[in-house]
């Protein structure tokens, strides 16, 4: 199977296995479910699991198992995914969330994959934002900060959390 559609329930879920020096992985994780929780979906989109995809950083999906797989995100439980890469990705179901580890083309790739879709992409690529993802985590004096596309996040109808806005860089 791969990490091609792992579930976090059972896989990831003990804390023995998660790695906590890898500092950067714990704070984009944190990051990531406050996205999920402090923005808002179209009503079609709030039944069923919220999912939390996943691609390409194997450490991020086990801190975000490890922490967060038995939370939920308002009356949805969280489902966190884990895909190899985008065309992994491109095969799997609807997910609210995708974090996108790959930059360049295969980031692109992914935001043409869920072009139209209400789905939060969010990238750590030096252009992240140009090749479509809506939220792209930058270092400003060695903190991770991120900036937002808030303008391509109205136009898939998501609805960005006043406080999430109010802590972007850009």
């Amino acid at each position: 199977m791969g990490l091609n559609g792992l579930r976090a329930q059972g896989q990831f879920s003990q804390t023995s296995k998660m790695d906590q020096s890898d500092t950067r992985s714990i704070t984009k994780a944190n990051f990531l479910f406050h996205f999920a929780a402090s923005n808002e979906w179209p009503s079609a989109y709030t039944e069923g699991p919220f999912r939390l995809a996943v691609v390409g950083n194997p450490s991020l999906h086990a801190i975000l198992a490890d922490k967060y797989a038995m939370k939920s995100i308002g009356s949805q439980p969280l489902e966190i995914t884990a895909y190899e890469d985008v065309q992994a990705l491109e095969e799997a179901a609807f997910s609210h969330v995708i974090y996108c580890e790959e930059s360049g083309s295969s980031l692109a790739r992914a935001a043409k994959a869920i072009q139209g879709e209400p789905v939060l992409l969010i990238s750590d690529a030096p252009d992240g934002l140009e090749y479509g993802a809506l939220i792209n985590f930058v270092a400003v004096n060695n903190r991770i900060r991120y900036e937002i596309d808030s303008e391509e996040a109205a136009r898939r109808d998501l609805l960005i959390g006043n406080r999430i806005l109010s802590w972007a860089v850009k």
